[in-house]
């Protein structure tokens, strides 16, 4: 499988630059420029993508569980925090307050192994322009700008021994359009198919709940599907059409993905598949406590599509976080030279125990 990503050394941008013209005396009044069509959101994501990922920034920034998981990055490493602030500082953008949403696609066809990506949220042009040219001559890169149907085109390019390279601009006020090559970028800006409007990508979206916090749907990886096949034994007669699904970060932890198959059939057989390896998986986490909460995910099947679902309380959520967080400690406890063996070996239960122990849960940020 192609691994496909948004190559850059910036990160978020600004695009439209003003113009204006100013009239003689007595000269007739020059025709007025077209203003380039406003586009945000999924109108800005062409009908060729064969993936689509959107996030709801408000939402996981606001997310206790992320809190949780940025205090563990900056305890990891205590520079990137001073990082970041660096980046708020010079591009005067901070990503958890000025971002609202992202879409990132992925290319398919003349376009495999391109990225587009759009964000809107709040951005500052002269900040964040600025930012990007100190950013690449830094590194021996440059920030050129161009006229394309009436927007103007930014292009971050790198320095020459390098080939990343992005291009940028604005759909609207507050929706800034990011692509790995300029065609792709054109595509996005243009007036041709959307991806909102071409089936089945359409249907496969709506599925999916935009609303969620993190939502996906696209096309199986041919790659991907084929390892499907061999891991059912050639017991389903195609690989799965399509992958959708959504997380939602409210009142806990809910996930949801659902496979689009050949046919009823072949549902089944994923779902039977799919129950059994839960089963072991369940089995496995015995040790750490953790087998009741895989015992959560569970798989159905209705028509063509094999379906997964889990949903944690807001209290659950927190005791599976305590159980890893002990989990983690005394692994790595057991890796240390000259360490005794652990008290959670099989044929005892003191591993659990600590694992429930009131003490190990985390508070709320």
């Amino acid at each position: 499988m192609k691994r496909l990503a948004l190559a850059s050394k910036v990160g978020l941008i600004v695009g439209l630059l003003a113009a204006g013209a100013a009239c003689k005396d007595k000269a007739p009044d020059p025709a007025p420029t077209e203003a380039p069509v406003e586009i945000t959101g999924l109108a800005a994501v062409p009908a060729s993508v064969r993936v689509v990922l959107g996030i709801d920034v408000e939402a996981i920034s606001g997310s206790w569980l992320v809190k949780r998981a940025v205090e563990q990055m900056f305890a990891r490493d205590p520079g990137l925090e001073a990082r970041i602030a660096q980046l708020v500082d010079t591009c005067g953008v901070d990503p958890g307050a000025d971002l609202r949403h992202l879409i990132i696609a992925l290319g398919s066809g003349p376009a495999e192994g391109e990225a587009l990506m759009v964000a809107t949220g709040v951005f500052s042009e002269s900040q964040i322009s600025s930012c990007i040219e100190k950013s690449m001559a830094a590194d021996g890169g440059s920030l050129t700008t161009s006229q394309v149907g009436g927007r103007t085109i930014y292009h971050a390019s790198g320095r020459d021994d390098r080939v990343d390279s992005l291009w940028l601009a604005f759909g609207d006020m507050s929706t800034l359009v990011a692509a790995t090559s300029q065609p792709v970028l054109e595509l996005a800006l243009g007036d041709g198919p959307k991806v909102g409007q071409a089936e089945p990508m359409a249907s496969w979206i709506k599925r999916a709940s935009e609303q969620a916090s993190v939502w996906a749907a696209g096309e199986v990886d041919s790659q991907i599907g084929a390892d499907l096949v061999a891991l059912t034994g050639g017991q389903i007669s195609a690989p799965p059409k399509a992958l959708y699904g959504h997380i939602w970060l409210k009142n806990g932890l809910s996930f949801q993905l659902a496979a689009v198959t050949a046919s009823p059939d072949d549902a089944q057989v994923l779902m039977t598949q799919a129950t059994a390896q839960l089963r072991v998986g369940a089995l496995a986490l015995q040790r750490y406590g953790l087998g009741p909460v895989v015992s959560k995910l569970e798989a159905s099947a209705d028509g063509d599509l094999m379906q997964l679902r889990f949903h944690l309380t807001e209290d659950e959520l927190r005791d599976v976080l305590a159980k890893l967080d002990t989990t983690t400690g005394e692994d790595q406890a057991d890796t240390e030279p000259g360490a005794e063996p652990s008290a959670d070996q099989p044929g005892t239960d003191s591993g659990d125990a600590a694992g429930n122990a009131a003490g190990d849960r985390p508070s709320e940020p």
